[in-house]
């Protein structure tokens, strides 16, 4: 669809953004999925969230990365898995 604010096969991150916030980060893509569900995201959502990468994500701006890179975008910088976040 020509100006469609998603993609064909997941939802964009101005769709997914509303259902970050007031999120304690870092956090797993998993719990992040079923954060976002319980929130009340839509299946297209939460099935965006599931697709990201395994891995513990900082802040708001690397869930949004991870999604940009669905897309063919840059690759999200993100926490490893022992890390925790800055303090």
């Amino acid at each position: 669809m020509v100006g469609s604010p998603q993609s064909p096969d997941h939802a964009n991150g101005a769709a997914v953004q509303p259902f970050l916030l007031r999120t304690d980060f870092p956090v797993r893509r998993d719990d992040l999925a079923t954060l976002v569900e319980a929130r009340g995201a839509g299946r297209r959502i939460v099935e965006t969230i599931e697709r990201l990468p395994d891995l513990a994500y900082g802040e708001p701006g690397e869930v949004l990365e991870a999604i940009k890179a669905l897309d063919g975008g840059a690759s999200p910088t993100l926490l490893a898995e022992d890390e925790g976040p800055a303090r």
